[in-house]
């Protein structure tokens, strides 16, 4: 399922992306590719994951997590962005699209077991994961510099919520 979210992302992003405007929606894809990132080097590091993405065709979980964070999830963004809509009513539906397509997906991943959970982490974790996932990336890319204290609240509420060890037990 990752590779066929892989092929569909890039063929999509070749088709209907605005590549005159990658330059701007670089380090917005840049941003969603380090928030990744920091989610593998946490769960992998303390033992502890939310979701486990299914190995599949891949050796390991961790080359899942790379191919989520290099290109899956930036090229999303970049769709994301560049079919951002300008009227109030084109905003809403655009985001309701995205979370649906993410929340189906995922939902979908579910029922084949490419995705599984853990620490009480559900997919209605993941619906309300997404509607905040989506604004932030439009955030980050009107203000990239009051996005990133912002996400890292976020980011330290999940831990907190969710007790991520931050202290590996040496015995």
């Amino acid at each position: 399922m990752h590779l066929v979210i892989s092929i569909w992302v890039v063929l999509a992003a070749w088709r209907w992306g605005d590549w005159s405007k990658i330059y701007a929606y670089y380090p917005t894809m840049l941003y969603i590719l380090v928030f990744n990132l920091q989610y593998s080097v946490l769960s992998h590091s303390f033992d502890y994951h939310l979701w486990k993405m299914g190995e599949e065709l891949f050796p390991n979980h961790l080359h899942v997590d790379l191919l989520y964070s290099y290109l899956i999830l930036p090229f999303a963004t970049f769709l994301f962005l560049s079919n951002y809509p300008h009227e109030w009513k084109g905003k809403l539906l655009h985001y309701a699209k995205w979370i649906a397509v993410f929340v189906g997906l995922e939902w979908v991943a579910t029922l084949f077991e490419s995705i599984t959970y853990e620490n009480d982490w559900n997919l209605y974790w993941s619906v309300l994961f997404n509607v905040i996932m989506f604004p932030m990336l439009r955030f980050h890319y009107r203000h990239p510099f009051l996005s990133w204290p912002l996400s890292f609240l976020i980011m330290f509420v999940l831990i907190w919520y969710f007790e991520v060890p931050f202290v590996k037990d040496l015995e």
